[in-house]
């Protein structure tokens, strides 16, 4: 929990890192009691009518921009989906976090 890279590794990973020998579902229940969890969110707000007539203005101005010399950043992590797949769902965090 002390840095970003643990709190986003699988828990099976985690185990093997960290010298366990627990199962990966033994560490989420422990998590889970200290009140460690990957929470999902519950719902999506709607965007307004103002959002969506910004998103539109914005993709009208750039529907010719060429986009392949142009790095997005921010701080979401973007994999292929053939490494997302072996990565954990979401990041660890207290409740309340």
């Amino acid at each position: 929990m002390q840095d970003g890279l643990h709190c986003r590794m699988p828990l099976d990973e985690l185990v093997s890192e960290c010298g366990l020998q627990v199962s990966s579902n033994t560490l989420s229940n422990i998590l889970s009691a200290d009140g460690i969890h990957r929470p999902r969110p519950t719902q999506k707000p709607f965007l307004n009518m103002n959002a969506k007539a910004a998103r539109l203005a914005w993709a009208i101005k750039y529907q010719h921009f060429d986009f392949t010399k142009v790095y997005f950043m921010d701080e979401s992590l973007f994999e292929a989906s053939a490494l997302r797949s072996a990565r954990a769902k979401g990041v660890l965090r207290r409740a309340g976090e």
